[in-house]
């Protein structure tokens, strides 16, 4: 005769979900999740030569990861908001991910130096990251 394992639910569910993750269902209550799979190496993490200022973008990261969108879009562009950018702008090469229908997204994240992407729901796909100032795109 075998023994049946009786399935049970885990007593430690909390650990599967922290009470701090937000249960709002709309992406602008909830902070932006940050992807590198379309950074270009032109303008990719490696090209910041200095290690302090690779911590300011990470930085600049953290910060926005602990606003929401909603947040995000208010906040003032040259501080810790947003702001559009048509792809026509952009020096760099533009990937294959970035179609017509993309709208860019322009961050700070040391003084005035942005780093660019575009949005999919709650996700930010973080496309370029400008170490010298008008080399990603002419800022006026």
């Amino acid at each position: 005769m075998t023994k049946r394992i009786r399935s049970t639910p885990a007593k430690h569910s909390t650990l599967l979900r922290p009470k701090d993750v937000p249960t709002a269902r709309s992406p602008e209550q909830l902070p932006p999740i940050f992807s590198l799979e379309h950074l270009q190496k032109s303008h990719c993490v490696s090209v910041i030569a200095d290690r302090s200022d690779r911590g300011l973008f990470m930085d600049a990261l953290y910060t926005l990861s602990r606003m929401s969108w909603s947040q995000i879009n208010s906040a003032p562009r040259h501080g810790l908001g947003t702001e559009r950018m048509p792809c026509t702008q952009i020096k760099a090469k533009i990937p294959p991910c970035v179609t017509e229908d993309v709208n860019l997204l322009v961050f700070r994240w040391k003084g005035k130096l942005p780093f660019v992407g575009f949005r999919d729901g709650r996700v930010l796909h973080i496309l370029w990251i400008e170490q010298n100032f008008g080399d990603l795109y002419n800022h006026s």
